[in-house]
């Protein structure tokens, strides 16, 4: 397969290839090909596509470029039109571990529904004011989720003052 010119990489990512020396022998030019030989993770098609915005890239895919590249992972991921975030995994505070399977779920979706949309794509059903349906089970948290894209911090609060119908239930 030919390799990409210079012009198909954009910036800054063909300055972060040439800092790294990840160019075609022949041209000098920044090069997929090189960076393929050199790392094997991520492979040249997943590279090709973060690099051009065709698909969204795996938290585990930034992370090998960003270590490839010697470029911090908020930087990379922003490159790739992510959220930055930040370097450092996330930890919950310790009172996480006093929650069961489902309102760990619950809150595994809200993490991910709050990295998925960035705050231009906000659904305006979802914002602040809208009167909201009531949570009695720690389904209908994830339900209202899936629905609006983005839950409030209130909808967390009444799913949780509704942990015990869960119990209740046998759930």
């Amino acid at each position: 397969m030919a390799d990409m010119n210079a012009r198909s990489i954009p910036e800054p990512w063909a300055a972060a290839f040439r800092e790294r020396g990840l160019v075609d022998k022949r041209t000098g030019e920044p090069s997929l090909n090189a960076f393929s030989r050199r790392f094997s993770t991520p492979s040249l098609e997943t590279l090709r596509n973060t690099i051009h915005g065709l698909r969204t890239p795996s938290e585990p895919t930034l992370a090998a470029v960003a270590e490839a590249l010697n470029i911090p992972l908020p930087t990379i991921r922003e490159w790739a039109g992510r959220p930055a975030g930040e370097a450092a995994p996330y930890s919950p505070p310790p009172e996480a571990d006093q929650m069961n399977t489902r309102q760990r779920k619950a809150v595994d979706e809200l993490i991910r529904s709050m990295v998925a949309a960035p705050a231009a794509e906000v659904p305006a059903s979802s914002k602040p004011g809208r009167r909201l349906k009531p949570v009695t089970r720690a389904d209908d948290l994830v339900d209202e989720v899936h629905e609006t894209g983005v839950p409030s911090p209130e909808l967390i609060n009444r799913a949780a003052a509704h942990k015990d119908d869960d119990k209740e239930d046998g759930k």
